[in-house]
């Protein structure tokens, strides 16, 4: 079911650049910085506690790291926890984006969690709206 609405006064060069392009582009600069952001700290810990990851499988030694179940517990990686820097590769799915935003001072990462966890109900919320009125119809 395909469901538009043009408004009075919009242009359909409107209409597409904000329905196609700017999604697009917003979603390209997001993946780009968040993506280029998580190699940098899992780069940066590789660097920091002296562990390579095998160049034939990829593989990633969290052991090795100091990581246990997705918690850093070697002395080196617990003291890298502290001031933001996780080894992204070693840690629990849901705490990746937290920690790619971990190392910017404690107000600015707040921030930031709080951003975050807002953009992610406005997302559900409006899946969820979306599913509604499809259902309702």
């Amino acid at each position: 079911m395909f469901i538009a609405k043009m408004s009075r006064g919009r242009t359909i060069r409107e209409i597409i650049a904000g329905a196609m392009f700017v999604p697009v582009i917003f979603t390209f600069l997001w993946l780009v910085i968040f993506g280029s952001l998580g190699i940098k700290m899992q780069r940066t810990m590789e660097l920091a506690l002296n562990v390579a990851p095998n160049i034939q499988t990829g593989f990633i030694n969290c052991t090795e790291m100091g990581y246990e179940g997705g918690t850093p517990v070697g002395e080196n990686a617990a003291a890298l926890s502290k001031i933001g820097y996780y080894a992204i590769a070693c840690r629990n799915h849901g705490d990746r984006i937290y920690d790619v935003l971990s190392p910017y001072g404690p107000q600015m990462t707040t921030f930031l969690h709080i951003l975050t966890v807002v953009g992610v109900f406005f997302y559900f919320v409006t899946s969820s709206d979306s599913g509604s009125f499809i259902d309702d119809t």
